[in-house]
């Protein structure tokens, strides 16, 4: 299947699944229509363009500035995610010490940090070096630095066995494709929690359906044009 990738932004490592390809600017617009890759949609995870362009450019831009300061970060979060992750959290019916991998925690990462508050250790990865920096700095104005390790890393190059529960942000990509290895490598009880986009957000993002996973889930309709995937392996 060929595709047309219009937009890649903040540095997003991409994978094609035949090539690798990394676009330093924001709105920098490539043509790889010779690149196949089955995990897409309509064209692009990213459907960008426009005003849909300018949105992701200042969402990233506002959650780095945000992250400089914990009062603003306090803010954003029960503004735009304490009540997601509240949900995620009550249905993902955790147990205590379970280890949990964050995938595309980026520079602002209030889930780790409210999950480090409920008393559970994550480890949260990004493939953006100045995300970590900054996510690892607010953890420290948290005081959560004990309970949150950060690091630069790819959501496909994990050893997701050594996890009991993996949150996989919005903005990861390749989401269909992380989702499918984790499924195969995590033990059995396992739980994948992701991200999608409904409503307009879907002029943006592409959804991630997990129909066709033979485990069971459920869907969490979240605020902001948002909902939440929880999957169990072996349930």
């Amino acid at each position: 299947m060929k595709i047309n990738i219009t937009v890649v932004i903040n540095d997003r490592l991409i994978n094609s699944g035949e090539n690798l390809v990394l676009l330093k600017d924001v709105g920098k617009v490539k043509n790889l229509s010779h690149i196949k890759n089955e995990y897409t949609c309509k064209g692009s995870y990213f459907k960008c363009s426009g005003y849909s362009k300018l949105f992701l450019y200042l969402l990233i831009w506002i959650e780095k500035f945000v992250s400089n300061f914990r009062f603003l970060s306090i803010i954003y979060d029960k503004l735009f995610y304490r009540k997601m992750v509240e949900n995620e959290l009550r249905e993902a019916e955790l147990n205590h010490g379970d280890k949990i991998l964050h995938i595309g925690c980026g520079s602002l990462p209030l889930t780790a940090i409210f999950l480090a508050s409920n008393n559970y250790e994550v480890k949260g990865i990004d493939i953006e070096k100045e995300a970590v920096v900054k996510g690892k700095k607010l953890i420290k104005k948290f005081g959560y630095e004990k309970d949150v390790e950060l690091k630069v890393a790819e959501g496909l190059n994990q050893d997701y066995f050594q996890y009991d529960v993996i949150w996989i942000s919005l903005n990861v990509f390749p989401k269909q494709k992380i989702v499918k290895k984790i499924m195969e490598e995590i033990p059995d009880g396992g739980k994948v929690v992701f991200r999608n986009p409904r409503g307009w957000l879907e002029s943006i993002y592409c959804p991630v359906r997990p129909e066709g996973l033979p485990h069971d889930y459920n869907i969490i309709r979240q605020p902001f044009n948002k909902e939440s995937v929880i999957i169990r392996k072996g349930v």
